[in-house]
């Protein structure tokens, strides 16, 4: 078997005989340890790249060994890891709205409700960008999961206005919610 990085990036998808070593628009990149490697022809653990090593024979008609079939690698504690933390993170959001609306002024909570969409919206598309890209989840899967996952929103809004906390327990509840907000405003909003 005899792989060159020149075989894996030059040669077309569309040739027969090329190596395998693009797989959905992701260039496959040799280095010294993979081209000397036996096991090239399994998957990448986390990106799902296949690379298929070519049998050169005696008439210089370059067969690849097997049609490789790229099975996406679900990364499921990076999965775990991105939905665990964005159910919480909807949660508290919620507790926040749930507060605002108990105790501030329809204007003061509808701000803070918009506030909190206007985080949200990059804050999911960077997870559903994670969930599809490197952690292997299907399009329809990652939306599903990242959808279930928000809709700790509606949880924490609910136990927040059922639990019928304290004047001092909403406060404490808004403090925390604006440090929440200062803080996503200097790490998203700021350059």
């Amino acid at each position: 078997f005899h792989i060159d990085e020149e075989d894996i990036q030059s040669k077309p998808q569309s040739d027969e005989n090329a190596v395998e070593g693009e797989v959905k628009g992701v260039k496959g990149d040799a280095s010294a340890n993979e081209s000397e490697c036996d096991c090239c022809d399994k998957p990448d653990a986390e990106t799902g790249i296949v690379v298929t090593a070519v049998r050169e024979g005696e008439d210089d008609d370059a067969t690849p060994v097997e049609d490789p079939v790229v099975k996406p690698v679900v990364n499921k504690r990076l999965c775990a890891t991105i939905l665990i933390g964005d159910f919480f993170h909807n949660f508290s959001d919620g507790l926040f709205i749930a507060a605002a609306f108990k105790s501030c002024s329809q204007t003061l909570a509808i701000g803070i409700m918009l506030v909190t969409l206007a985080h949200e919206i990059p804050q999911e598309l960077a997870d559903f960008v994670i969930l599809t890209q490197y952690a292997g989840l299907s399009v329809s899967k990652a939306l599903l999961f990242n959808f279930i996952s928000g809709l700790s929103v509606l949880f924490g809004g609910i136990i927040f206005l059922v639990s019928n906390a304290s004047a001092e327990a909403t406060g404490i509840v808004l403090a925390m919610g604006g440090g929440v907000y200062i803080y996503a405003a200097a790490c998203e909003a700021l350059p």
